[in-house]
């Protein structure tokens, strides 16, 4: 608001209105963040959980390129590529930061099917013919299970 003194235009704002505005600023502002405050806040989370699933897929991944590297520099003097990968893997319970990234073996076995005449599981030791891992972020909030089918040479 303008004002004249003495001839003079002097431009601001009284010190009445600089307060009612403050006062509607802060008003306005714990209104918004009383409503939305949770939202900011907790947003972050979200983004921790997307950065650990592409942190546990990646490990996924690294461990299904190596199996395929196995697969294909196979002899058959050494052990089978999915005997090598169970062994590289790791020990169940245990956690490690190597080659496939940073994890915690939860589970793995191999899953068993019993070999009748009528089923051929030729070249399966005990009828094992896939390897179960399930693994998990450090803190094992996020578990990936994956399934390595031994393959036929």
């Amino acid at each position: 608001m303008k004002r004249k003194k003495s001839g003079k235009s002097i431009g601001g704002f009284t010190l009445i209105e600089v307060i009612v505005s403050l006062v509607l600023v802060a008003i306005l502002g714990t209104l918004l963040f009383t409503i939305l405050g949770s939202s900011l806040s907790q947003s972050a989370q979200n983004l921790i959980a997307v950065r650990t699933t592409y942190d546990v897929s990646t490990v996924v991944e690294n461990m299904t390129s190596h199996y395929k590297e196995l697969v294909a520099l196979y002899d058959e003097s050494g052990p089978t590529p999915l005997a090598a990968l169970s062994s590289a893997i790791g020990n169940e319970g245990s956690s490690y930061n190597n080659d496939y990234g940073k994890y915690k073996v939860v589970g793995k076995g191999y899953v068993t099917f019993a070999c009748t005449p009528e089923k051929n599981c030729s070249g399966t030791p005990g009828g094992s013919s896939l390897l179960k891992v399930t693994i998990a972020d450090p803190t094992e909030k996020f578990r990936i299970t994956t399934l390595y089918a031994q393959q036929a040479f």
